[in-house]
């Protein structure tokens, strides 16, 4: 079946000469009686006729997602430490900075540590682009493809509507700028062509030992390739479902973020954009009981009792929840800040049965929509004809979107009625105490009572 639909596309789409050395493409009709198409069922030859006729009229083929149509402003050089550059867009992507409190590029550049101008760390990823990372991980910049560029065109102004309305609740990645480079040179000395470069948000605060890139899809989803250890660093749709892995989200929090997935993922439909994904990084810490007096820096649920922050982690993804939820004045004091609803969300768990009794484990859950610039062109929909199946990645946007939000409520934000789930709520003083272990060098005003009451009560009992 596959070889005859190839041969039928060739027929339909590739221009045959005529007499007069001119050429035509052959219209469907033309080949009615053609034996190519005598043992083709006639349901199959009206689709790949439709699809026919949408090649040769493509606009796409015309080239309107060139470079060259891009319809952004493009600014004038500027220098930063990481090299010249031009901006594109920037009448979009300054509402987006200044909605979510972004540096300027050039401030973000003068302190990335990054150069431009080099060739990045080439071929990451299925697309071929090269990647490079801020030195505080809080940034990505992404070479972008000419499709690339055609999506943003096509994108720009409801993404950037969307980013500024939502800007509490949306889990899109959040792009913050596009920039070109001059040409530059390699480490080798080699010439290297001028880039343009996307600029975006990091979803994952840390660095975790496994993240999840799901799609919603089946087809080809699984994991192949493992490290050394043979565990995979970036796991599959299949790799969650057959883990039994889920999110571990209080009830209010997870209603929010479903309605969030649905109008985020109407955005990108509406934007005739697919192949995007969630992607998740987890971590579980295991944290101590303790009365609230006794606690040198607390976290207490009504019904769930007390837990202790202040144990001493070496790993620094614990560390990074204190980075999600706190935040330092001016005087350098740290207060807890009021959490947006998407990012990186931190969740206390104990068994629903006996919630005040036996362990309570802190789930550490950052998440986000990534790669959303794949455009519903020509090679998305060949992509989809060639590959014959509802569950292959291209789909058109509103079958793409319909599944990936039934994936997400189905297999991914779904609930454990043996657990009891609390958001994490804590005290301004709690963030000094974040991990600092039992030391009174570092006490303030919650651990200095501790200390105290822990004083009298060895006084007394040594007595």
């Amino acid at each position: 079946m596959l070889a005859m639909l190839l041969t039928l596309l060739f027929v339909l789409v590739i221009p045959v000469s005529t007499s007069h050395n001119a050429t035509r493409s052959v219209k469907p009709a033309q080949l009615a009686n053609a034996s190519v198409l005598h043992s083709m069922p006639v349901s199959l030859l009206d689709e790949v006729s439709a699809f026919a006729e949408d090649m040769n009229h493509s606009s796409l083929v015309r080239g309107s997602s060139k470079a060259c149509n891009f319809k952004c402003a493009e600014g004038s050089v500027e220098q930063s430490a990481a090299g010249p550059f031009k901006r594109f867009c920037d009448e979009y992507f300054e509402r987006i900075r200044e909605a979510y409190g972004d540096p300027d590029l050039v401030e973000l550049l003068d302190a990335s540590g990054l150069d431009i101008t080099s060739s990045g760390d080439g071929g990451a990823g299925k697309s071929g682009a090269n990647f490079l990372k801020t030195t505080d991980g809080k940034y990505f910049l992404k070479t972008m493809s000419e499709r690339d560029l055609g999506a943003w065109n096509g994108a720009a102004v409801p993404y950037t509507d969307h980013m500024v309305e939502y800007v509490k609740t949306t889990t899109i990645v959040r792009y913050i700028g596009i920039l070109k480079t001059k040409k530059g040179r390699a480490n080798k000395g080699k010439a290297v062509k001028g880039k343009v470069w996307l600029v975006m948000s990091n979803c994952l605060l840390a660095s975790f030992p496994v993240i999840y890139d799901l799609k919603g899809s089946s087809v080809n989803r699984e994991q192949k390739e493992l490290d050394e250890e043979g565990n995979y660093k970036v796991g599959l749709d299949s790799d969650w479902r057959e883990n039994e892995l889920r999110m571990h989200l209080d009830d209010d929090t997870q209603v929010s973020i479903l309605q969030t997935l649905k109008s985020d993922s109407k955005l990108l439909e509406d934007s005739n954009l697919l192949d995007y994904s969630l992607i998740i990084g987890q971590a579980a810490f295991a944290l101590k009981r303790c009365k609230a007096d006794a606690c040198i820096a607390p976290v207490c649920v009504k019904g769930m009792g007390c837990v202790d922050v202040a144990h001493k982690q070496e790993d620094p993804i614990y560390m990074a929840v204190k980075q999600s939820y706190c935040s330092e004045r001016e005087d350098g004091s740290e207060f807890f800040k009021k959490r947006n609803k998407h990012g990186c969300l931190a969740t206390l768990v104990a068994a629903a049965e006996h919630p005040d009794k036996g362990e309570v484990t802190l789930h550490f859950e950052c998440f986000g929509i990534i790669d959303v610039l794949k455009p519903w062109d020509l090679k998305a929909k060949a992509e989809q004809k060639l590959a014959f199946g509802e569950n292959v990645s291209a789909q058109s946007p509103k079958d793409y979107a319909a599944r990936f939000y039934e994936a997400m409520e189905e297999k991914t934000f779904t609930q454990d009625d043996a657990e009891s789930r609390a958001k994490l709520q804590m005290k301004s003083v709690t963030c000094g105490l974040w991990g600092t272990g039992f030391a009174p060098s570092r006490c303030l005003a919650g651990c200095q009572v501790a200390l105290l009451a822990y004083v009298v009560r060895a006084f007394f009992f040594a007595s």
